[in-house]
This record gives C-alpha cells, structure tokens and sequence, in this order.
C-alpha cells in the first residue's frame, strides 16, 4: 500500500513493506520524494522526518499520526463490512466518504477500482454503461455466481435501475431484505447439509 503525503510543495511516498528492524512481522515504512528513498522505518513519521530533513536541512518535524482511520479507503472498507452484504454499488458506497457535491475525476474512480482488485474483489455489473452508470463489486470467493444472480434479475426485470439512489421504495426495500435473507438461509442450508463451502 503507498500513501501520498504534500509537504512543502513536495510529495512525499510512504509505501507499506513486511518488516522493521524491531519485528519481522511488523509493518515497516519507506518514503520517497523527489528521488531519495529513506530505509525502512518503524513509523510513517519517523521515514518522512528523516526524508524531510535529507532535503530541506531542516528540524521540523512532520507530527501528524498515520492510522488506517483518517484514510478514505478504511472508511469506505469498515462501511462495506458494517452492511453485511458481500456486494456493493460502488458509486453509491463511494458517496457515503466523499463530500456531497464532489465531482470525481477519472483517475480517482481507476484507483478505488484498482484496490477493489488488489484486496480480491470482483466487479459483477451484468451489463455494460450504456444500460447504466450503477457499477456492483463483490468480496465473495465465488463472485461469478453473484454476476449470475445479478444478470438472472436484470433479465427477468426484477431489478429497476431506473430508481435514483436516494429514492426510498418501501417495495423494493422489502424485496431486497427478503433476497437477503433468503440468501442466508440457503447458506446455512448447504453448509448444514456439507454441501457449501465458505
């Protein structure tokens, strides 16, 4: 994982590796800016303080605490688990972490898709953008049976993708927690009977 950081008008790289010289399996972090790399450190801020003060000959110190927390993708993360569900519309989930009217540009949109990727996620839209501008992502081992289910109600008309996403429809509503729920039951079914595997 790397985190960009401006200080001073001077982007500075901090890349998450295995490792420090107090633990194995700890964490480590590197930083990088303007082509110097630090060595690996036990703390974000210790890799760009040494960084800062090898480029600006300077004491100051960069004091701020990187925890998973005050990052965008954590919460978007911590969001998704907290629904339990193992699928999401993407473009809704992103705007429960982002300003109400920001505007996103390309870039962003390629690397949230990215690090949906990299943490085994799967995008599952049964049809291309010309239906619709919704994007569904799943975290399933088996996330060709959610596109499956997905194309199956898409084609039988049992999804509107008409609705906008702030429009309540108590119908609908009540549709999707009766297929959620019908959904764990035939979980708990198969793997009572061994025929299910998680």
């Amino acid at each position: 994982m790397k985190t960009l950081v401006t200080l001073n008008d001077t982007h500075f790289i901090i890349t998450v590796v295995k490792g420090t010289s107090v633990a194995v399996f700890q964490p480590g972090y590197i930083c990088e800016a303007n082509g110097v790399i630090s060595s690996v450190y036990d703390t974000p801020s210790g890799a760009i303080n040494f960084l800062y003060h090898t480029l600006f000959s300077s004491k100051t110190r960069f004091s701020g605490t990187f925890t998973p927390t005050n990052t965008l993708w954590y919460e978007f993360l911590l969001n998704w688990k907290e629904h339990n569900c193992n699928i999401i519309e993407l473009y809704s989930a992103l705007k429960n972490i982002y300003p109400e009217e920001y505007q996103f540009k390309e870039r962003e949109l390629h690397a949230w898709k990215a690090l949906l990727r990299s943490i085994g996620c799967t995008n599952i839209t049964p049809f291309e953008k010309d239906k619709s501008e919704k994007e569904f992502w799943s975290k399933t081992e088996n996330p060709a049976d959610d596109k499956h289910i997905f194309l199956y109600l898409y084609e039988n008309n049992f999804l509107d993708m008409s609705l906008p996403d702030d429009h309540s429809n108590p119908i609908v509503n009540k549709f999707w927690s009766c297929f959620n729920e019908s959904l764990k039951q035939i979980k708990k079914d198969l793997m009572e009977k061994g025929e299910f595997y998680q």
